[in-house]
């Protein structure tokens, strides 16, 4: 129980009365309940013979009622209502400050819309309160989408359809987070504030519905000032390779050649749902976790020996900062065992040090003076991230780390992304082998 919201722990109560006209009711609720004045959203059904959850809908309401430590006697009056009223909307409106803002700024009132997850009445918290969009979604924007090409290709035009229409709002429900007061320094980082949040909300709510929504748009409107308003859209938000392939066929080839082994291998399916969930996560750090433990996960299935050494590609031992031999035990010497035997590629990039060489299956014969990361040493840094992530939730760039250690690495290239770029596309190959040795 709450000043914003409440939660009863019983789910059915027991009879009630009507004396002069108002229906009344006395509930035992349990013992943590907060003394006070307390609102409720009720549902009132008429049942009568049938099954309680196929009885329809009277009327839905908000009810009043005070917790005591004992005996209520008489109704709650006005004037407790109205306080409760005011303390409960000065909660709600609560001020949110980014980080950036340092409690400085504007005011922003911030709306983050998302779809694919079915939420029931609204539900308030300090300084946000989510909102169920009854049908909002539509099907006409995918019906346009179809006519463009019906009507060029086939000559046929698809009309709008209310059974389809109505089944699709009832498939695609939405809802839409609103912060009311987030004090900014601009609009920019009011909209990063409120969708880094609501992307946390999301993962809560996609845990405890079943499904994760998306967000498909956002509007940050700068209080005081209805004409400063900025607008977002974002779903699907396509992240993947805009190139286009070098010739028509790749892509029909690639659907070929891939599509029958998925369907009659759970194994190719695996690591596909795996692969494909990595490249639509938002966030980088736990998108570092989700390839590694994928390469891993491929890595285990050929590297069983726990007690096989391991050596650089020109052939001299890779050695523990105690300087004893290393074995295939671990995670990273598995995934490198696994790497050397697929032979996999080398790379370089440049930077503010100039050029970097990034070590393959073979040893790398670069210019002199210009740096070479080893591939062990490539994967320490990707194994820190992923170690970061996995024990706190999260990968902070150290930045007093030494440049020639695991987390110096992990800072210098994380930032740019090509730390998990080079990885993404040996764990590719992995992939692609796999699929290979599947008929």
């Amino acid at each position: 129980m709450g000043l914003i919201r409440n939660t009863l722990a019983a789910a059915r109560w027991g009879a009630a009365q009507v004396e002069a006209g108002v229906l009344q009711h006395v509930q035992e609720l349990m013992g943590s309940a907060e003394t006070g004045i307390h609102f409720l959203r009720v549902r009132l059904r008429a049942i009568s013979g049938e099954e309680e959850e196929e009885a329809p809908v009277l009327a839905g309401a908000e009810a009043v009622f005070r917790v005591s430590s004992h005996l209520l006697i008489g109704p709650v009056t006005q004037a407790e209502v109205v306080r409760a009223e005011r303390a409960r909307n000065n909660a709600i409106q609560a001020e949110l400050a980014t980080p950036v803002s340092g409690g400085r700024g504007n005011l922003f009132s911030v709306y983050v819309f998302c779809a694919a997850t079915l939420i029931h009445g609204e539900h308030h918290f300090a300084g946000f309160t989510i909102y169920p969009l009854q049908n909002a979604l539509t099907e006409e924007a995918l019906r346009n989408a179809m006519n463009a090409f019906t009507m060029q290709q086939i000559g046929i035009e698809v009309m709008p359809d209310a059974g389809l229409s109505a089944n699709f709002k009832q498939s695609s429900p939405a809802y839409v987070i609103a912060y009311h007061r987030v004090r900014a320094t601009s609009h920019d980082d009011a909209l990063i504030f409120a969708q880094q949040h609501a992307d946390h909300v999301n993962d809560v709510l996609g845990v405890e519905r079943g499904q994760k929504a998306s967000v498909f748009g956002v509007l940050s409107m700068r209080l005081g000032r209805d004409d400063d308003i900025r607008v977002g859209y974002y779903y699907p938000g396509y992240r993947g390779n805009k190139i286009p392939p070098m010739f028509s066929g790749d892509i029909e080839n690639y659907i070929e050649r891939t599509l029958p082994r998925l369907q009659n291998s759970a194994w190719a399916r695996l690591l596909f749902s795996n692969f494909a969930d990595a490249t639509s996560e938002f966030d980088p750090g736990i998108q570092h976790l989700r390839y590694w433990s994928l390469m891993e996960l491929i890595a285990k299935k050929h590297i069983i020996s726990e007690t096989t050494q391991i050596f650089y590609p020109d052939g001299s031992p890779i050695l523990s900062a105690k300087g004893k031999p290393v074995l295939t035990r671990g995670a990273q010497a598995k995934v490198y065992a696994h790497l050397i035997s697929l032979g996999t590629f080398q790379s370089s990039e440049g930077d503010q040090n100039g050029t970097v060489h990034f070590e393959g299956a073979q040893p790398v014969n670069a210019p002199p003076g210009e740096e070479v990361i080893r591939l062990w040493e490539d994967l320490g840094a990707m194994y820190a991230i992923r170690n970061s992530v996995a024990h706190t939730g999260e990968y902070t760039p150290d930045a007093t780390a030494a440049p020639n250690s695991d987390s110096g690495r992990a800072a210098r290239f994380y930032q740019s992304g090509s730390l998990m770029q080079r990885f993404r596309d040996r764990v590719r190959i992995a992939l692609s082998h796999e699929l290979a040795a599947i008929t």
